[in-house]
């Protein structure tokens, strides 16, 4: 099972405004030695939720996921990395990157309800910051640029990509089943570490 990667946080287990504890965890969702690092009732159980909380036609929008089997297998595509956040105990959201090509990548975030707002903030940001740690195989910075592409109506979660420094770049007009899509990158935050060209 691999260990959680703790981004944010003091550690000392005081609950915030928004219910959530300051220590976040980052869960890389990923198969060792036979076994994945959640099991497929846990996944089960968050797609459960997606449906309940009418979040699941939303990052789904496209009609590509429509089960939890389906949920599941998409979950674990080797083309898809895959990241759950929790606080504690509770799974406070997930997120993915895909399309990965030479020094960018596409970003997927879906949080809980239960953590609109700061937590979902926090965790979001912890979540670029374990991508922007990537290293290539000359241990330069993976990832220059984090793509996005949202469906025009879903006002709330592009408020929520700008907050994560997402700059808007433009629009495709109709291809989201009628919605416009709004394509949308994030340059990474490397520091000192730049990616090796």
């Amino acid at each position: 099972m691999l260990d959680s990667i703790h981004r944010d946080g003091n550690g000392d287990g005081v609950r915030g405004g928004d219910g959530v504890t300051n220590e976040i965890s980052i869960i890389p969702y990923a198969e060792v030695n036979g076994a994945w690092s959640l099991n497929d009732t846990t996944l089960e159980d968050c797609w459960r939720r997606m449906v309940d909380e009418g979040t699941a036609r939303l990052v789904f929008w496209d009609g590509t996921v429509r089960d939890a089997a389906g949920f599941i297998a998409a979950m674990k595509r080797p083309s898809n990395l895959v990241v759950f956040g929790h606080d504690g105990e509770q799974l406070l959201g997930f997120a993915w990157l895909n399309g990965i090509a030479r020094n960018h990548a596409h970003a997927h975030f879906c949080f809980f309800r239960a953590s609109w707002g700061r937590a979902s903030l926090r965790l979001g940001q912890a979540i670029v910051g374990y991508w922007e740690s990537f290293d290539d195989a000359d241990g330069g910075a993976l990832f220059d640029v984090l793509v996005g592409e949202t469906p025009d109506n879903l006002t709330k979660a592009l408020k929520f990509i700008k907050r994560l420094g997402f700059e808007r770049l433009g629009t495709i007009p109709l291809i989201a089943r009628g919605n416009g899509m709004i394509i949308s990158y994030r340059v990474m935050n490397h520091g000192q570490r730049q990616r090796r060209r």
